[in-house]
């Protein structure tokens, strides 16, 4: 923002929306506004207000609601740029069909733009495209806010629910539909039940803009999953800690290990928790730990499939934990790990012999519900441009058409691929796991 005109024009496009609250009243009630300087909110969405009113309003929106002023400015993007879709969309599409809206989102994230006239798409869409080119976090925006309100979404009416059952009830029912469209897109379909499953969300601010980010994320994930796996590959690994690290937890029993996987980047990735019984040396899968920051993590447990936010702290050869609800133990093994070295134990290097990286990928996977048999991995690869073709180690070979899913175009043949039988139902799945995406076999052509 170069000047308070920017910031009051753009505050007053805010306030005539719903994304911050569903009423001015609501909102100085929020914000802890007294009655008697109500008003200074409602000379702001007139644009008639003053820099002393302009700073309280951004100071109490993000002491109360932790949005910034770059979250701000993503707000309006948003709503200019819906204004602005909606006017360029609705030409194109049958306004009397109950689903238009649908159908006006669609195109932009399977890419097929065939239902569009020529005229169109040599001309306004071209430009729609070059927003999703140069920025593609409020182009998603932009098709999210549209979809919430075009469709009527009431987000603030039903009081009896909590924000993330109110998020769940309108993203669920829309990313279902796209996993029915994308099936094999893991990565997206984690997003369609994050309010429901996860607990990242629980200290989000509990307003429709959180939810529009959300399907905007959502929505970029089905549509480019390779640019959002790319994003999630920019976890770090941890400085100083050798591939595989033994750690003392909350029971004398067993023994942690943190098993690296390394990501494209340099020093990216993500570790492999395991538990590690000292006696039988059986390794169970227990989560997968993304450090984000210096300080920030989040973890996925397998048990539950449930992931959530914490705070880390890395100091010598001690590392602790700190979660939303302090009496959390999401990993069950402790808020305070002890590193344990090689050379102090034989039996700790016994124990490291003894677990071969076969064994810990294949107990990776079963932690993830697939059972990992060497005899059915892929022996080659061949990516034309028609066809994705897999040759497993018994000599079989499948082979699927490229435009199937949208991230098969993107694939090199070194990208690593897993063959794993579900252990729910037996159903055997290709999946590509650095960028977590899966095809049934059975979908392939057996050649």
């Amino acid at each position: 923002m170069e000047n308070y005109e920017d910031i009051l024009r753009m505050l007053s496009a805010i306030l005539h929306t719903q994304l911050l609250a569903p009423s001015v009243n609501a909102l100085a009630e929020k914000l802890g506004y007294g009655v008697s300087s109500r008003s200074s909110i409602n000379r702001i969405k007139k644009g008639i207000a003053g820099s002393g009113a302009i700073d309280t309003l951004t100071s109490r929106i993000h002491q109360h609601l932790n949005i910034d002023i770059n979250s701000l400015m993503r707000m309006e993007a948003a709503i200019q740029n819906a204004y602005h879709f909606e006017k360029l969309i609705k030409p194109q599409m049958n306004l009397e069909h109950k689903d238009w809206q649908f159908h006006a989102i669609y195109p932009f994230i399977s890419h097929d733009f065939s239902w569009f006239s020529p005229e169109f798409r040599k001309g306004d869409m071209q430009r729609l495209l070059l927003l999703e080119l140069t920025d593609p976090r409020a182009f998603f925006n932009m098709l999210a806010y549209f979809y919430v309100t075009s469709t009527g979404v009431k987000f603030y009416q039903k009081k009896n629910l909590t924000h993330k059952q109110r998020c769940a009830e309108i993203i669920e029912p829309l990313g279902e539909r796209l996993i029915s469209l994308f099936p094999s897109n893991g990565l997206a379909a984690g997003l369609v039940y994050s309010y429901s499953i996860s607990d990242l969300f629980n200290a989000e601010a509990p307003i429709l803009w959180s939810l529009v980010e959300t399907i905007g994320s959502m929505l970029q994930a089905f549509a480019s999953p390779l640019d959002s796996t790319d994003k999630e590959n920019r976890s770090r690994l941890l400085p100083g800690l050798p591939d595989r690290a033994y750690w003392k937890g909350n029971d004398d029993e067993k023994i942690l290990l943190l098993w690296s996987r390394h990501g494209k980047e340099p020093a990216s990735g993500h570790y492999e928790l395991f538990a590690i019984d000292k006696n039988s040396m059986i390794p169970v899968s227990i989560a997968s730990l993304f450090f984000m920051s210096d300080e920030i993590m989040s973890v996925y447990i397998k048990r539950t499939s449930r992931s959530q936010f914490g705070v880390y702290k890395l100091e010598g050869n001690s590392m602790s934990f700190e979660w939303e609800n302090p009496n959390d133990d999401p990993m069950q093994s402790g808020n305070k790990w002890e590193l344990l070295t090689l050379e102090s134990s034989q039996s700790l290097r016994e124990i490291d012999r003894h677990l071969t990286d076969d064994a810990l990928t294949r107990e990776m996977a079963h932690g993830e519900g697939f059972d990992f048999d060497f005899a059915m991995q892929p022996a080659d690869v061949i990516i034309s441009r028609k066809q994705l073709s897999i040759v497993l180690k018994d000599g079989s070979k499948y082979s699927v058409d490229i435009n199937f899913a949208p991230f098969l175009s993107k694939l090199t043949p070194a990208e690593p691929l897993m063959v794993c039988r579900q252990l729910s139902d037996g159903r055997i799945f290709a999946i590509w796991p650095e960028i977590r995406q899966s095809i049934p076999l059975d979908l392939f052509t057996s050649i």
